[in-house]
């Protein structure tokens, strides 16, 4: 072999070799796939998302580069967790917040990827997001049988109430209305921050014309969460 040729041989092995060694790489450490994770399963400070869990990942030559952890139902992404810059090697934990009202499902995943390079990145197998255990709700006023009267100087209905569990103090926008028999006779408040089950007591005036009756209950709604929560029967009378 000629000094040339040789030169050249070695130049390419080099570069070869080089780019094995400097081969970005990507890992994901949590999750990996098969785990079962209770959506909420921690409250933020604000009430208003709920932390889960943590991503852990490990990374090696990178320079400044942007990634993303991405989280998909089946093939459909969901939503983008994080996005952040990494440089070098080494491991971190990314911040990931499920909802409480995740959607539950056995099929989920995380993704995380290169942004400047989408072949380099890193997939979990398929995980479960399970929903979380529903608050309870214990009716002061109205009681079972109750009758508020409609005559008077200021004829009210109270409606108080007390929330217990993990997720008693879920600060999400509710309705709250009142119902005869089986149908809506007012809404109090509709989709409204003064609908959370956190603020346990509200009043209502009864009109003149509101119609006499012993079938009347109170309901509270969390269409976010699903929740319905409704009262004893209670009346209206003159």
């Amino acid at each position: 072999m000629t000094q040339s040729k040789l030169t050249h041989s070695l130049f390419v092995a080099a570069l070869f070799f080089g780019n094995l060694v400097h081969a970005q790489t990507l890992s994901l450490n949590y999750p990996i796939g098969g785990e079962t994770i209770m959506a909420g399963t921690n409250p933020s400070t604000s009430g208003s998302s709920w932390e889960t869990t943590y991503i852990l990942y490990s990374w090696s030559n990178f320079t400044n580069t942007p990634i993303a952890f991405d989280m998909y139902k089946g093939s459909q992404m969901v939503s983008r967790v994080q996005s952040t810059y990494i440089s070098l090697g080494g491991s971190m934990t990314a911040h990931w917040v499920i909802p409480a009202w995740q959607e539950p499902g056995a099929d989920y995943q995380i993704k995380v990827v290169n942004l400047n390079d989408s072949s380099v990145l890193s997939q979990s197998g398929a995980f479960s997001i399970v929903a979380p255990p529903v608050p309870t709700v214990s009716w002061i006023s109205p009681t079972a049988g109750k009758c508020f009267k409609r005559s008077g100087k200021n004829p009210l209905i109270y409606m108080q109430w007390s929330a217990a569990g993990e997720f008693a103090t879920l600060r999400l926008p509710g309705t709250i209305e009142i119902l005869k028999g089986e149908t809506v006779y007012k809404t109090v408040v509709e989709n409204s921050w003064n609908a959370q089950l956190v603020l346990s007591r509200i009043s209502e005036m009864i009109p003149k014309t509101m119609p006499l009756g012993n079938d009347y209950r109170v309901r509270i709604r969390t269409p976010s969460m699903g929740y319905e929560f409704v009262s004893p029967y209670f009346g209206i009378c003159k």
